[in-house]
């Protein structure tokens, strides 16, 4: 059973550099992409489904078809359905932290909230701090 994370980001420059920089971290055997938030609800059953273990899930709150916290809502539905451990969730997006993503991040748990810059949104200094909060989810 391999260990996945998944990154969902519809700018693919993010997506890309940040499943890279993940992998080489080696937070999972496994990091995948996607761009939409119909596409990560659709990974992470096809994870489940495939009997490996869904670590964590990176994701912007601005994801199309399906939204960040609606996808992320949905997600824990697809565990349910499929007797799954909860996975973390790590909201990574340029913008501020308001009362409606604390709800979700409530209602999630396993949760966390780390705000991109414009510029460095998959380099080094994000990966790592992205690196830190995946590992303080899946551990919670």
């Amino acid at each position: 059973m391999a260990s996945v994370l998944i990154v969902a980001d519809g700018d693919a420059a993010v997506r890309e550099g940040l499943v890279a920089g993940l992998a080489a971290e080696g937070v999972a055997d496994r990091v995948d992409g996607c761009d939409s938030g119909r596409s990560l609800v659709a990974a992470c059953a096809r994870v489940l489904r495939d009997g490996h273990r869904l670590v964590a899930v990176v994701l912007d709150n601005k994801l199309s078809i399906g939204g960040g916290k609606s996808s992320a809502i949905a997600v824990r539905a697809v565990e349910q359905a499929f007797g799954a451990a909860r996975t973390g969730f790590v909201f990574h997006m340029a913008a501020e932290r308001d009362a409606s993503l604390d709800r979700i991040l409530d209602w999630l748990g396993q949760a966390a909230y780390r705000r991109r810059s414009v510029d460095g949104a998959a380099g080094d200094e994000a990966v790592a701090e992205l690196t830190a909060a995946i590992r303080e989810v899946a551990a919670s």
